[in-house]
């Protein structure tokens, strides 16, 4: 009966993104459809790549192709915000150990909601937000110390070694 509970309250937590995106912001997925392109060949992915947060960035473009249908964007964009709040909420859990504490999950899946309304809002903070929480999420389910340091150090570095590349590879020398 625990199992099915969950499934409710997670369902009711889709229905509640899809029913406050429809009523507040059913155009807004075809404003950012028509302000985004994207094209499927090696030079766009590579260009997209190269540039900070280039994986987000295409995914997001990728997405938001799907938004020509209001109703499309809803319901990808009500995905998004679920899995944040889930992973957070999951986060929150292990983290407190305790149901009350972990519902403080679903804020930055609100966050997300409210910061739609800005109009100078890139969709790909909510694919990047998931990403981070995921990737958090399954930084503290390694339960050896030994492997989470190796983890957490391997991470750093990555992010360290790649905004390197590009910042140096975007600096001109001066005239």
């Amino acid at each position: 009966m625990k199992k099915y509970k969950s499934i409710i309250f997670w369902t009711i937590v889709f229905a509640a993104y899809c029913i406050a995106l429809w009523l507040t912001d059913k155009y807004i997925f075809q404003y950012f459809e028509q302000r985004q392109t994207f094209f499927a060949d090696a030079g766009f992915i590579r260009s997209a790549l190269g540039q900070v947060g280039g994986c987000t960035i295409l995914l997001s473009d990728l997405i938001i192709q799907f938004f020509v249908c209001p109703a499309a964007g809803i319901i990808l964009t009500s995905l998004l915000l679920t899995l944040i709040s889930f992973v957070s909420y999951r986060i929150f859990r292990h983290i407190s150990g305790k149901w009350d504490t972990a519902l403080l999950g679903l804020l930055p899946g609100a966050a997300c909601v409210l910061q739609m309304y800005n109009m100078n809002f890139q969709y790909s903070g909510i694919v990047s937000l998931l990403i981070m929480v995921l990737c958090l999420w399954g930084f503290i389910n390694i339960k050896k110390d030994l492997p989470r340091l190796v983890c957490g150090i391997l991470m750093a570095l990555i992010r360290f070694l790649r905004s390197n590349c590009i910042t140096l590879r975007h600096i001109r020398p001066v005239d």
